[in-house]
């Protein structure tokens, strides 16, 4: 059985260990999911504050905005704001074309860290966002290949500014197509657990956001992850505690982070995992409608 507790202490000795900054933002994303108390936040703040470049991004090893979106998602989680200010590096991102720059270095796909980067620091969206929104949809083949790693991250784009789905009875289809007789998908990057856990938050997505659309078939599909998340799911003693992961790639997102997502979407783990990202995008619309109040009540 999934056990939520053993998760926080997978989480509790990753941390005791030290971890970077990133991996700071994942636990702290991780516990907020299981709903357990962050022991000294200031110690994460801190880190944070400490490793921020002066251009106010984080480094990682991965593309910068990428792990500074992450911290982002972090401090807010943390109700807190990083010490140094952003500008100068969003200011990378101001245009239309910088952002379409940006999907042709590290590919459309990932656009949303630029999305999720920019509103979480300055809690607005930013001007060329429906623009993004038509450049992406020149050409709908993401929403039907079978690279579901590009067709779900494009879509968190989507979500996090509420904008329609293009072609969402393709993209069901396409998810429902791919999916393995034993519930799961097939393993991109021999990341099996990520894997399947991203098309898991893609089809909770879609029912919270497309309530009562093709709902039978979809939540069919997440039944039949259950066993296989649950069969991925391991323990280990340490230190006189059970701790609990998923699959064999063990580090901070795919042991737990990804293990959480799934678990937490599909009914093992009774935790708030919304990758809608509700409390966010409710605070970005607050803020659209306090600036523009002809445009909404």
């Amino acid at each position: 059985m999934v056990s939520k507790q053993e998760l926080d202490n997978s989480l509790e000795y990753m941390r005791s260990r030290g971890f970077n900054s990133h991996n700071a933002a994942l636990y702290v994303i991780s516990k907020t999911f299981l709903g357990t108390p962050i022991q000294n936040p200031e110690q994460i703040i801190s880190l944070w504050n400490s490793t921020q470049q002066n251009d106010g991004r984080w480094i990682d090893g991965m593309t910068d905005m990428f792990v500074t979106h992450r911290i982002l998602i972090g401090y807010y989680l943390l109700n807190s704001v990083p010490q140094k200010s952003l500008a100068p590096f969003m200011s990378n991102y101001d245009t239309l074309q910088e952002v379409i720059n940006y999907t042709q270095l590290h590919e459309v796909r990932n656009v949303y860290h630029v999305i999720f980067g920019w509103s979480l620091y300055y809690w607005k969206y930013p001007a060329w966002l429906n623009s993004l929104y038509e450049y992406i949809e020149q050409d709908l083949s993401w929403t039907t290949t079978t690279d579901y790693h590009k067709t779900t991250h494009i879509l968190y784009s989507y979500v996090i500014g509420r904008h329609p789905w293009p072609n969402l009875d393709g993209i069901i289809n396409t998810a429902l197509g791919l999916q393995k007789a034993d519930g799961s998908w097939p393993p991109m990057f021999n990341r099996p657990v990520y894997s399947t856990s991203i098309m898991i938050s893609m089809l909770k997505q879609i029912q919270q956001l497309y309530p009562g659309h093709r709902q039978t078939e979809i939540q069919n599909a997440l039944d039949k992850t259950v066993n296989w998340v649950s069969n991925s799911y391991h323990t280990t003693t340490y230190g006189g505690k059970t701790l609990g992961y998923f699959g064999n790639v063990l580090d901070m997102e795919n042991a737990l982070f990804s293990g959480i997502l799934a678990a937490g979407q599909n009914g093992l783990l009774n935790v708030n995992v919304d990758m809608t990202f509700a409390d966010i995008v409710q605070k970005l619309q607050a803020s659209y409608i306090d600036r523009y109040p002809d445009t909404g009540t």
